[in-house]
């Protein structure tokens, strides 16, 4: 099967959204400032992932991640690509712009996404075959997004499948039209087509900030001034923004600007955490004249 492998141009689809994901996850790991081995098994991880997981789903051992180690070797060697490249390109003087970074974070977990979600329905098929339409949508969408989830889950991270843009229902969507196609023995159309699909809804997504319906729980807290963390909001080359809560005010109290600006603190000094115990300090000395009533901050 050696020539046959390489020669396969599936193989070679399933080669670029491997560099994709892994493009992904490289950067990821540089913006959170890990080493070179941190780097390199952070862009393996998010390329071979999710195929991991979708062979066992499937039921096939050991998963191809293992039998054809040429994925992750190209998963490692594009993380090593973009790790030399970052280390010897942004230095202290020269920064990469966030709206860059976005864009080539999104740009990559696009067409990742997109490849992986068809190609794992096409292993599934391969396997199970075509009876069981909810196998194959799911060990695609879990293909397409498995990588992702667990790259976010190592750095500490909400995944970003369940709170920003449309992420795993673009792999749904195009997973279900490219069922329809391969019911229609169209193969070719079904793989391709699926993907293109999948990379414009995410692609869109992306750009106009399309996200699903959220849902708050709002708790009623007790008296006194309360200090959330996620009112401190931190912008880069911004100040830090305070808002309290009280009983006699239920919605956030501003603080006037010559006060924010005395206490406001440059994000790239310090970090969130030291910025939020800072600003406790501030909120139960500083505006707490009653502190017996006040709640522990």
């Amino acid at each position: 099967m050696g020539n046959d492998f390489f020669m396969d141009h599936f193989t070679i689809f399933e080669m670029i959204g491997t560099i994709a994901f892994a493009i992904s996850g490289a950067l990821k790991a540089v913006k959170n400032k890990m080493d070179l081995f941190g780097v390199i098994s952070l862009g393996i991880i998010t390329a071979t992932a999710g195929g991991v997981m979708r062979d066992i789903i499937a039921g096939s051992f050991p998963p191809s991640a293992f039998v054809h180690p040429v994925y992750v070797l190209t998963a490692g060697i594009t993380s090593l690509v973009v790790f030399l490249y970052a280390y010897f390109r942004y230095t202290r003087k020269a920064h990469l712009s966030f709206s860059r970074y976005a864009f080539m974070l999104s740009l990559g977990d696009a067409i990742g996404l997109g490849i992986f979600t068809t190609m794992g329905m096409h292993t599934v098929i391969e396997l199970h075959g075509m009876d069981n339409g909810f196998l194959c949508v799911f060990s695609g969408m879990v293909t397409g997004i498995g990588g992702g989830v667990l790259r976010d889950m190592m750095l500490h991270e909400q995944p970003e499948v369940f709170r920003k843009y449309v992420y795993a229902l673009a792999s749904i969507i195009g997973g279900i039209v490219s069922y329809v196609l391969f019911l229609y023995g169209e193969s070719n159309i079904a793989i391709y087509g699926g993907s293109v699909l999948i990379i414009c809804i995410r692609l869109l997504a992306a750009h106009y900030r399309w996200s699903l319906p959220k849902s708050r729980l709002p708790i009623k807290r007790k008296r006194g001034i309360e200090l959330w963390e996620s009112d401190i909001r931190i912008r880069a080359h911004a100040t830090v923004c305070l808002r309290l809560r009280s009983k006699d005010h239920p919605q956030a109290i501003h603080l006037p600007n010559k006060v924010s600006k005395v206490y406001s603190l440059q994000t790239e000094k310090t970090g969130r955490s030291k910025a939020f115990m800072m600003a406790k300090a501030f909120t139960r000395f500083a505006l707490c004249p009653w502190k017996r009533v006040c709640t522990p901050l």
